[in-house]
């Protein structure tokens, strides 16, 4: 009996331990460069139905009932892992598998046609059929983070006190380190909650952003960038497309359909992943130096589709500053047989830009929840300009659901806790102030900013010395209403100058502004005929040294304007203006139907301005206003139209304007690097004199304007009426990196070639050139005033060399026409410097 009873207790315990479940845990990493293994096979020895992929952070889990068995770990190119495991309910395995070179080669080398070349025609070919922008209609859920670090290299400014301080603080948390075991500083941690709507043919979209989460070092006060580093749409890379813009660059996507003259494949493996059968595929690139991406990818066998892909730029690739790019994506085959994408990771390194700079690491993580498909909505729901967030609190089990996935730096340490704790060290209060200022140009106050402070100071040969002091409302005081102010003084012509101006906000749905503004102060001619605002330093450095050469006038202007945002993609502007000129240089001009000569240019003016920019991001800036940014592959257009009336509220001449502008930054143009243009045409109707008419930007300093004619003088020719053309068309690295002589010392140059052409066709009408003065009221003989004739437009040619030591550029200019004018310049070199990629 006893016995039977032990027998039966026994067998009770087996049969007990067999069927309990227990749950396997770990992660699978590369033993040398301990990067995750992503897509590695874990399974039961030899019950091989039970199995699962690692994720993109290399983890795994298995929860099955007790088998006596071991684990395999098997991933393509590594020795393969067998591990015994126990009973016990949890169990966690952290593994290091190895490479295996003769097995790559073993599957790699194989007689004839590479076997993956015929995937890669397949993939091609179905490429719009699984496309996502096939999709009539989709709409889902993003979340997207973003983490921002720099690291402590103890060199330059990393031995500032200010460095120190937020070292010590950061590296009491022991995941806060690189790669190299250098303590990250966390600089800035962004959320974001919204729903994306999608509409095919013709295709729209829209993005609500419903929440936001920022924190940052001197950040959060920076004009609109919140809301910059928020949205689905700043992660989305679609490897479908040809070409992919990233950072301002064209990457060459793996599935082109160029793809042969790019890259090179191999045939690594055929896996499951997530219940796909998946062709690996290694990518290899022909040319290093290209713009264009190495790693791996999973092709789904069914519809040879892209089910995931792990790429990195090269790091021989002709990008300046960036020392790693890395992306990640996840996608699954939706209802309708499109891909859509679920999960994508983006990792950037930027260094080398100077020792005394430490590195900086940023990273993205996005997930795609709640797609809803085939849902229709009618063309003006996407035309519909969504509000900004509204940022309510939301506590830490709101942002908790989405953080458990997250796959960025530190995903387990509360990087907001820790850049509030930093921000409480004075010395990051005071450098906060120092950043403040530097980037918005003012200082910010409780209800208001005082600024800018490039417009504190100026030397100038007609006013001396001038002082200015100004100062704006801010969101705290209010949020729809602003006032601004300027005043200044120059100490040589011992006159005063001001700025008035107050603004209300009448509808934030569809961003409806109305303005008002009185202005007296000094203004180059340059700037009389502009329409949009300009940047404040532009407009500060032009009050510098020889003012009287930028041929200014004293201004007394009043301005009521009205301003609304009709459609994302749709700004229309009303403006009433009535303007004195008084010119503070030589000039007169013929009064029309007099014999008499007058200096002073009285304009009433009525202003209709319509920008359309299709895409963009809605940012609204601490002054209340709001921009858009961005805007995709679509160029920029504005029609501005002008009618000046004559005899009401003083204005000297009826006239009317026309001017339509296209312009386009970093245009791809047929695969063979990209172009910055800007066209501009207009047409004045009426008699007016010259300082109303359009005077074309020359260039007489040694230095490279993109935007003007760099062989002509300035103020050299007027028109009023023209079309222009500024284009300058960049190669990259595509031709230096093929020309023999060029081809391995640009390994180290990394010189990139540049073409340019301006030109403009236009004339000046025999009824404006009647009202040009040869002499002023005085006597003395003016400057002629010369104009294009309609025969021969005005031509210049430009090549150049950019990127060199990764900063300058040298262009070599030829002008082609109108050689014959003691004012023409030939040829002529113009230097420049900027920091780009």
């Amino acid at each position: 009996m006893k016995k039977l009873l032990l027998t039966f207790i026994l067998l009770s315990l087996s049969s007990f331990l067999l069927a309990q479940k227990i749950t396997i845990t770990g992660k699978l990493a590369d033993a040398k460069t301990q990067e995750p293994l992503i897509g590695a096979i874990v399974r039961l020895s030899q019950n091989k139905q039970i199995g699962t992929v690692t994720d993109e952070n290399g983890n795994f889990k298995l929860v099955f009932n007790y088998l006596k068995d071991s684990l395999v770990f098997e991933y393509t190119g590594y020795k393969t892992k067998k591990v015994p495991f126990t009973a016990q309910a949890q169990q966690v395995f952290s593994l290091l598998l190895e490479e295996d070179t003769q097995a790559i080669e073993e599957i790699t080398v194989v007689p004839g046609e590479n076997p993956a070349y015929a995937i890669l025609r397949k993939v091609v070919k179905n490429k719009s059929k699984n496309d996502k922008r096939r999709a009539k209609f989709y709409e889902c859920d993003i979340y997207n983070r973003i983490e921002g670090y720099v690291n402590d290299n103890e060199k330059g400014i990393s031995n500032l006190r200010v460095m120190k301080d937020m070292s010590r603080a950061a590296a009491t948390i022991p995941n806060l380190r690189d790669s190299k075991g250098k303590v990250l500083i966390p600089i800035l941690a962004s959320e974001s909650f919204s729903r994306y709507y999608y509409m095919g043919k013709p295709e729209k979209e829209r993005e609500d952003v419903k929440v936001t989460n920022l924190s940052g070092i001197g950040l959060e006060s920076a004009e609109g960038i919140g809301q910059i580093f928020t949205g689905g749409k700043l992660n989305d890379y679609n490897f479908y497309r040809n070409q992919m813009n990233i950072l301002d660059k064209y990457f060459t996507s793996p599935i082109a359909d160029g793809w042969r003259l790019k890259y090179d494949y191999d045939l690594l493996d055929s896996v499951l992943v997530d219940k796909d059968t998946c062709y690996v595929l290694n990518i290899v690139p022909r040319n290093r130096q290209d713009l264009v991406f190495e790693g791996k990818m999973w092709i789904s066998k069914n519809d040879y589709a892209l089910k995931k892909i792990d790429v990195q730029m090269t790091k021989e690739a002709n990008i300046n500053f960036i020392k790693g790019l890395k992306i990640r994506q996840n996608s699954f085959r939706s209802s309708e047989g499109y891909w859509l994408p679920e999960k994508v990771d983006f990792e950037v390194e930027v260094s080398e830009f100077s020792e005394i700079i430490p590195n900086i690491y940023v990273r993205t993580h996005t997930q795609y929840h709640n797609y809803l498909l085939n849902e229709a909505r009618d063309k003006s729901f996407y035309d519909e300009l969504p509000l900004p967030p509204n940022n309510e609190n939301k506590d830490t089990s709101y942002w908790n659901i989405y953080r458990k996935n997250d796959s960025t730096l530190v995903s387990k340490v509360n990087v907001y806790q820790i850049i509030d704790s930093l921000k409480t060290i004075p010395s990051v209060q005071r450098y906060t102030t120092i950043l403040t200022i530097l980037t918005t140009g003012y200082y910010e106050m409780k209800g208001i900013d005082l600024g800018h402070y490039a417009r504190y100071y100026a030397w100038n040969d007609i006013e001396g010395h001038r002082f200015n002091i100004g100062f704006r409302t801010n969101r705290f005081l209010s949020k729809n209403f602003t006032f601004k102010t300027r005043v200044g003084y120059g100490l040589r012509d011992q006159k005063g100058k001001y700025f008035v101006e107050l603004s209300q906000i009448l509808s934030r749905k569809l961003f409806t502004k109305a303005t008002f503004s009185r202005t007296e102060d000094i203004e180059p001619l340059i700037f009389l005929n502009q329409f949009d605002n300009l940047p404040d330093i532009f407009i500060a450095s032009n009050r510098f040294f020889t003012l009287s050469g930028r041929k200014p006038f004293f201004k007394k202007e009043n301005l009521f304007s009205i301003e609304s945002s009709i459609q994302p993609s749709f700004t229309e502007k009303l403006t009433f203006r009535t303007r004195q000129l008084s010119p503070l240089h030589g000039f007169a001009y013929k009064i029309p139907e007099n014999t008499g000569l007058r200096t002073e240019i009285n304009t009433t003016e009525v202003i209709l301005q319509t920008t359309f920019r299709k895409g963009g991001n809605r940012i609204r800036l601490l002054d209340n206003s709001e921009i858009t940014i961005g805007g995709g592959t679509s160029p920029k257009f504005t029609l501005t139209t002008a009618l000046g009336l004559k005899g009401f509220a003083g204005g000297d001449f009826n006239y009317q304007q026309i001017q339509l502008d296209i312009s386009k930054y970093n245009a791809r143009i047929f695969g063979i690097g990209h172009a910055n243009y800007f066209i501009s045409a207009g047409y004045y109707f009426g008699q007016v004199p010259f300082p109303l008419l359009r005077a074309h930007l020359g260039n007489n300093t040694p230095f490279l304007i993109e935007k003007a004619f760099n062989q002509m003088s300035g103020f050299e020719f007027v028109s009023d009426h023209y079309i222009a053309l500024n284009y300058a068309h960049y190669f990259e690295n595509l031709i230096f990196s093929r020309l023999p002589l060029f081809k391995k010392a640009n390994k180290f140059l990394d010189w990139r070639l540049v073409v340019s052409l301006n030109a403009v066709y236009g004339g000046l009408r025999q009824e404006n050139k009647d009202l040009i003065a040869d002499f002023d009221l005085f006597g003395n003989p003016l400057p002629p005033i010369q104009s294009l004739n309609y025969q021969m437009p005005y031509v210049e040619v430009g090549y150049g060399i950019d990127n060199i030591l990764k900063f300058f550029r040298v262009d070599f200019f030829h002008r082609l026409t109108y050689l014959n004018l003691d004012t023409a310049k030939p040829f002529g070199i113009k230097f420049s410097a900027q920091i780009k990629l």
